[in-house]
């Protein structure tokens, strides 16, 4: 990935030394492209999932939520 000159400049502009705009400017570059990376497998691995699994997924944690719940409620009373 190229280092973006209008990015470099913003930040010569600003007295920052050049050596150090363009590590800058290529650590914004490589967050962005790892961002893009995880949204990408983030998609992927939505479209995987389908409705049944998100029924089965719900309807488990209802279940542990109300098991949690009647933990509290029984024992708490006393």
């Amino acid at each position: 990935m190229a280092v973006q000159p209008a990015s470099l400049e913003v930040l010569e502009k600003a007295a920052v030394p050049p050596a150090q705009a363009r590590a800058i400017v290529r650590a914004i570059e490589i967050e962005i492209a790892m961002a893009d990376l995880r949204h990408g497998f983030e998609l992927r691995l939505a479209s995987t999932v389908t409705q049944p699994q998100l029924y089965a997924a719900l309807l488990g944690q209802m279940a542990l939520l109300l098991g949690i719940a009647y933990f509290f409620v029984t024992h708490l009373q006393h």
